[in-house]
């Protein structure tokens, strides 16, 4: 009898394991744990090209477009924030996994996170060909962990406005052609 108690003891712990993860699961979903990773950190972003690319994508997504090439153009201002924008229209979740927010006014694309941002080391093509943009504000951007900024804002023809005079680039090692 000993051995069939013992057995229905480690079913009880079981089951009361397997009823915790399956109530833990139902909690982060029910609360959305994508919600708070992007409270609790810093958004890492990824590297410049791959950023580029989900920016594009994004934007494409919101002003209906499939050419790539469009939201280049049709973007005049981008400000990386921590006040959550209001009256603004939120985009695709294309960076969200980043713990990126992106909304959009008119020609205005606005990326928030409550904590702040973080480049990554490879900000290469960050910006790349973004001919339409006039203003860039990244007041809420960590820059001491990057090593190459090569054609970082290179084809922004446009681009008028960028303080970076609060970067710290003491780690970099390139900037080939950083701005056209």
């Amino acid at each position: 009898m000993k051995t069939v108690k013992g057995m229905n003891n480690k079913r009880k712990n079981i089951n009361t394991h397997i009823l915790i993860g399956v109530f833990a699961l139902f909690m982060c979903m029910f609360i959305g744990v994508k919600d708070v990773k992007a409270a609790d950190t810093v958004a890492e972003l990824p590297r410049g090209d791959t950023f580029n690319l989900l920016l594009k994508q994004s934007v494409n997504s919101s002003i209906k477009s499939f050419m790539t090439e469009q939201s280049s153009t049709y973007v005049t201002k981008i400000t990386f924030t921590t006040k959550k924008p209001t009256n603004y229209n939120k985009t695709s979740d294309k960076l969200s996994s980043y713990g990126v927010d992106i909304y959009i006014n008119g020609t205005e694309l606005y990326l928030y996170n409550p904590i702040g941002f973080k480049l990554s080391p490879n900000c290469y093509y960050m910006f790349y060909n973004f001919t339409g943009v006039k203003e860039i504000n990244m007041d809420n951007i960590s820059t001491s962990n990057v090593i190459n900024m090569d054609f970082m804002f290179y084809g922004c023809k446009s681009l008028t406005v960028l303080d970076v005079s609060k970067w710290d680039t003491s780690n970099v090692t390139g900037m080939k052609n950083y701005r056209h």
